[in-house]
């Protein structure tokens, strides 16, 4: 039996979307939260991190 056979016969099977569903909700949420919630300095620093070639060349 193929695994689609699995999930078409499969009684209530809503949970698995409401639970993918609540997962990115929930991890989306966190996410927000962290955005506003983290100071200033902090994004700044994030900000600069791409452009900052002290930690390329260590070695030279």
């Amino acid at each position: 039996m193929k695994f689609i056979n699995y999930l078409s016969n499969t009684e209530n099977i809503q949970w698995i979307g409401t639970s993918a569903f609540m997962l990115f909700f929930v991890f989306f949420l966190v996410i927000m939260i962290r955005a506003f919630i983290a100071k200033k300095s902090e994004i700044k620093e994030l900000e600069e991190l791409p452009f900052n070639d002290q930690t390329i060349n260590q070695n030279s």
